[in-house]
């Protein structure tokens, strides 16, 4: 049982503080099955449900639209840049959640602290375009995020759904 107040049976919207309650973590339109790019929108899509999954000791996040085929996490080659990738156990795909002093989360990637011993947490940045995107970064910008249970058609995961049971998870070497 994870000592946060987190549920794996529930939807979350993930914000940051940087931008507040109205833009939220999300994946953009739901076209093919295939992840888009991770945005902060303020506007509405079904991807803005994510699922945190707790399989003691670490998490995985998992998107409304993709279920158990696709989990936040980085690859080794891109570090900084957050995205849903096929779904595995890997390390990079392990998140470590914390409950901060201010009653907001920091997300810690489990390969970044174990393997590269990086102390970054998923936050906020601009790109090219002046659009805020989840990043890893060290200037710790936008790294308190709030996560509101969704009130809406995708609330509650049913018991019987594979978004509830374990994968396989690398382990830390």
């Amino acid at each position: 049982m994870s000592s946060l107040s987190i549920q794996s049976n529930y939807y979350y919207v993930l914000s940051s503080d940087l931008y507040g309650p109205y833009f939220q973590l999300d994946d953009g339109l739901y076209i093919g099955g295939i992840p888009d790019n991770l945005t902060l929108s303020n506007e509405t899509f079904s991807s803005d449900n994510w699922q945190i999954f707790y399989q003691n000791p670490i998490y995985l996040i998992r998107n409304f639209n993709h279920g158990v085929n696709y989990q936040l996490g980085i690859t080794e080659t891109s570090p900084a840049s957050p995205q849903l990738l096929p779904a595995s156990g890997e390390l990079t795909q392990q998140w470590n959640i914390t409950l901060r002093d201010n009653g907001t989360y920091g997300l810690a990637n489990i390969w970044l602290e174990t393997m590269r011993s990086e102390n970054m947490l998923l936050g906020v940045d601009l790109n090219g375009n002046n659009v805020p995107i989840p990043v890893i970064n060290a200037a710790q910008k936008g790294i308190n995020w709030t996560f509101s249970i969704n009130i809406g058609p995708a609330t509650f995961i049913n018991s019987t759904s594979d978004l509830l049971h374990p994968v396989p998870l690398q382990k830390v070497p």
